[in-house]
């Protein structure tokens, strides 16, 4: 609210824009779950393994964390972040 509160007084709306992005493509990227086309669970984040101490993706959970640990592999929470 307070970056669109900003950029909408200050007119610099199509900056703030670049901001928003990421949302935006999540949420399209995740509007089959969210509106049931596709079982949506109860948590839509990576799990934790413990025996490597790294997050890795479940494929079934339509969002950007889960994207970036399906190319990249399974990361640690500090890499991942």
């Amino acid at each position: 609210m307070v970056f669109a509160t900003v950029g909408i007084l200050g007119h610099f709306s199509k900056t703030l824009l670049l901001f928003f992005i990421p949302q935006i493509f999540n949420f399209v990227y995740s509007v089959p779950q969210l509106f049931g086309f596709i079982h949506c669970p109860r948590h839509r984040l990576p799990t934790y393994n413990v025996k490597t101490g790294k997050l890795e993706t479940i494929k079934t959970n339509l969002n950007l964390i889960n994207i970036y640990l399906w190319i990249r592999g399974p990361l640690t929470e500090k890499r991942l972040c």
